[in-house]
């Protein structure tokens, strides 16, 4: 019944994702809760973790431009 009722609600949820994710859903035994209930623990969870991998590309980005890598020697130069 359980995956059921996730499975629903992913289903349900997917459309207002803020982007494509795979999601993994790990169950510890409880009393079963409404059916709203888990939908909304579903997406303050996706919107949690978008939020967080937003901050973590953000980051990477400034330092990606402020610290650029060094030309190795590898790459071909720039033909004119």
């Amino acid at each position: 019944r359980m995956k059921r009722l996730l499975r629903e609600c992913f289903r349900l949820s997917r459309p207002d994702f803020p982007a494509d994710y795979d999601v993994v859903v790990a169950v510890k035994p409880h009393k079963e809760l409404p059916f709203e209930t888990y939908r909304t623990l579903l997406m303050e969870a996706i919107l949690a973790e978008h939020q967080l991998w937003t901050k973590r590309a953000q980051r990477q980005q400034r330092t990606n431009e402020e610290n650029p890598r060094p030309d190795d020697g590898r790459a071909s130069p720039p033909v004119a």
